[in-house]
């Protein structure tokens, strides 16, 4: 049968019948159990954990900071950056990476020099 003859009303309650058998379906209940905790892994990344993440990268992309030991929280939106760093340059270039994330509120710096 050509397709372009058929109503598009037809195809659609078609399509919306098959739909529906497929998620009444064992392998279509599954299919809606794995969507649902695929949601849920994208909402627990779409926050803090995110953000981190965003902020390590960044940091690790930052040429004056390659070297550098620095660890990320976020809690809330506020970043806190932990490490050793020996110049305010990295200092100010570490907070301006973390700063340009989406979602992060504040920036909080836990540095240590590096006394070498």
């Amino acid at each position: 049968m050509d397709t372009q003859q058929i109503p598009f009303k037809v195809t659609a309650v078609r399509f919306v019948r098959a739909v529906e058998a497929f998620m009444t379906s064992e392998v279509g209940g599954k299919a809606a159990l794995m969507f649902a905790g695929l949601v849920a892994l994208f909402l627990a990344l779409s926050g803090d954990e995110a953000i981190r993440r965003s902020i390590a990268t960044r940091l690790s992309e930052n040429a004056d900071l390659l070297g550098k030991d620095t660890t990320v929280t976020v809690t809330d939106g506020v970043a806190h950056l932990w490490g050793t760093i020996d110049t305010e340059e990295c200092k100010k270039a570490a907070r301006v990476a973390a700063e340009s994330v989406r979602g992060v509120r504040q920036v909080v710096e836990h540095f240590s020099e590096d006394r070498r």
